[in-house]
């Protein structure tokens, strides 16, 4: 899978500075961030509540306000990312969800924590839409399902392993450990992202 080779004198095409492997995973990874992060936390719900002796209802209010945020949030994104560039809401986004990952990892209360799940989910919503139509730039053809099939199959390993990392990770380092895997993965994607993803995206102004 490659994208259409330029016309002559023409800027390299976004995205050369990655191979079509290496933009797969990046973008996979981008839109693995929101499943990810909450098939990774599950195993660790039951030491939050006895953390912070609270009920199962209100322990749940940390996946339940995350998914509530991330639906809001992706309406909002594709205008935004259409007006201003994909690259820059991708970068938003993932350092949106870097800060929420601290702020979980340091929650000294169960409402902080869910506030910092409402402010992982507002990230992610931008990196899981932007992710996609970063794809629809960059191949306009028939690559484009074979990408996005791609990027699907990606995610779907993430969250396969997620939960048994999870436990794992949970079991041995605590429940605060999850947090500080998410924001260490977000500064590592942040700095690909920053390094070798061109803006793909032609805006106007």
């Amino acid at each position: 899978m490659s994208a259409a080779p330029p016309e002559a004198g023409a800027a390299a095409p976004p995205g050369a500075a990655l191979s079509d492997r290496a933009m797969i995973l990046l973008l996979g990874a981008c839109n693995a961030l929101g499943p990810v992060s909450s098939l990774l936390l599950l195993p660790a719900l039951p030491a939050v509540r006895a953390e912070f002796g609270a009920s199962t209802a209100a322990t749940q209010g940390v996946v339940s306000a995350f998914l509530i945020a991330f639906a809001v949030g992706i309406p909002f994104i594709g205008p935004i990312s259409d007006r201003y560039g994909r690259r820059p809401l991708i970068l938003g986004g993932l350092s949106v969800f870097a800060i929420g990952s601290a702020i979980a990892a340091w929650a000294p209360s169960l409402a902080v924590l869910v506030f910092s799940r409402v402010v992982q989910a507002l990230g992610c919503a931008a990196t899981f839409t932007v992710a996609r139509a970063v794809l629809g730039d960059l191949y306009q053809d028939w690559r484009l399902p074979r990408a996005l099939a791609n990027v699907t199959m990606a995610m779907m390993i993430g969250t396969t392993i997620s939960p048994w990392l999870g436990g794992v990770i949970t079991e041995a380092l605590g429940w605060h450990a999850p947090f500080f895997a998410l924001l260490a993965l977000s500064l590592v994607v942040i700095v690909v992202v920053w390094r070798l993803l061109p803006e793909p995206h032609v805006t106007h102004d």
